[in-house]
C-alpha cells in the first residue's frame, strides 16, 4: 500500500482511501492525476503526506445509461474526449477537454483533478455549468448528489467536507434538438495555457425561434466558474435581436468581476467576454428567406 516514494501512500480501494482520509483528514494531500501538484510543488513541500488515488478504479471510467452519461472523477481528459457520445450530445465538455494542455497532460489529467483544484480558470467548469449536472460526493458514512452549480464556494473553496472524495459527474441526456453550443478559450497561444477567459454558452431555441433556454458561463472573470444568470433571464422567452443582444451583453458585464493579473487585466477581460459573447448570439439571429 506505501509507495517506495516518501511521503506517498496509494490506497488499493475507494473504501481504504475514505477510511485514511476520515481517520485524520488534515493529514493528507490528494493526488489525481498530479498535473497541477507537479507545476507547483517545491522543496517546502517534501513534509507533506500526499494520496495518491490512481488506483481507485471505482472513480475510473465513462457509464452511459439511458437517461445520463456518469464520468468517474478519475477520467483522464483523454478518455472524454474519444467518448464519441461525449463528442455528440455534450459537445462543450468535449472542447474544453480537448483546450487542457498537450496530449500527455491529457492522458494524466483528471476530470475530478480539474474540479476539485478549483481554479477560476480551470477548463472542465464553464462546460458542465452549462448542462444539468450533479456530482456524487463520496465519505465512509454516505454518498450524495448535488448540483454541480453548488460545488463551486468561493475561490479554490468547493463542497467537500473534511473525509469527503468527488466520487462521479453525472449528465443528464437531453433530447432537446434545437441546441446551439458556443466554447471558446482566450489564451496567450493555443495550447499549453492557462485561461484568460472561458465562455461557454447553450442556448436551446423553440420551433418560433425563441429561446426556450439560457446557459451562459464564464471562467477566469470572477473567484469561482460563473454563470451569467441575469444575461440568461434577459434571453429566455425571447426572440434573439440586435436590441436583446445588446441587452444581454450589457447584463453579462455588469455581472463579471474580473482582475488584474499577470494573464491579463480586467479590462481586457471585459471587452473579450463581450465579443464572445455577442458574436455567438448573432449568429442565431434569425436569418431571411
Amino acid at each position: 500500500m506505501d509507495s517506495v516514494i516518501a511521503n506517498v501512500t496509494s490506497p488499493d480501494s475507494l473504501e481504504q482511501a475514505l477510511k485514511l482520509i476520515q481517520q485524520d483528514p488534515s493529514k493528507w494531500q490528494l493526488v489525481a492525476g498530479g498535473t497541477d501538484l507537479m507545476v507547483t510543488i517545491d522543496q517546502a513541500d517534501q513534509g507533506k503526506n500526499y494520496l495518491n488515488l490512481s488506483k481507485l478504479n471505482e472513480l475510473k471510467g465513462i457509464t452511459v445509461t439511458a437517461q445520463f452519461i456518469l464520468i468517474g472523477a478519475l477520467t483522464t481528459f483523454s478518455e472524454i474526449i474519444a467518448h464519441p457520445l461525449i463528442k455528440d450530445e455534450f459537445p462543450l465538455l468535449y472542447q474544453a477537454a480537448k483546450g487542457v494542455g498537450a496530449k500527455g497532460i491529457q492522458n494524466c489529467a483528471t476530470i475530478g483533478g480539474n474540479l476539485v483544484n478549483a481554479s477560476p480558470a480551470a477548463d472542465a467548469p464553464v462546460a458542465l455549468l452549462c448542462y444539468p449536472c450533479k456530482v456524487e460526493i463520496n465519505s465512509k458514512e454516505k454518498n450524495h448528489w448535488i448540483p454541480y452549480q453548488q460545488f463551486h464556494l468561493d475561490y479554490r473553496q468547493v463542497a467537500l467536507k473534511p473525509g469527503e472524495l468527488l466520487g462521479k459527474i453525472r449528465l443528464a441526456r437531453t433530447p432537446e434538438k434545437n441546441q446551439h453550443h458556443y466554447y471558446r478559450k482566450v489564451a496567450s497561444r493555443q495550447a499549453l495555457a492557462i485561461s484568460k477567459l472561458a465562455l461557454a454558452a447553450r442556448i436551446i431555441l423553440d420551433d418560433h425561434q425563441v429561446v426556450s433556454s439560457a446557459k451562459i458561463a464564464l471562467g477566469a472573470v470572477a473567484p469561482i466558474p460563473m454563470r451569467a444568470k441575469q444575461c440568461e433571464q434577459a434571453l429566455t422567452g425571447k426572440a434573439i435581436t440586435p436590441a436583446q443582444i445588446q441587452l444581454a451583453v450589457e447584463l453579462m458585464l455588469g455581472e463579471i468581476s474580473p482582475i488584474d493579473d499577470l494573464r491579463s487585466s480586467a479590462n481586457y477581460r471585459h471587452q473579450v467576454a463581450s465579443n464572445l459573447l455577442t458574436h455567438f448570439l448573432t449568429t442565431l439571429l434569425p436569418t431571411e428567406n
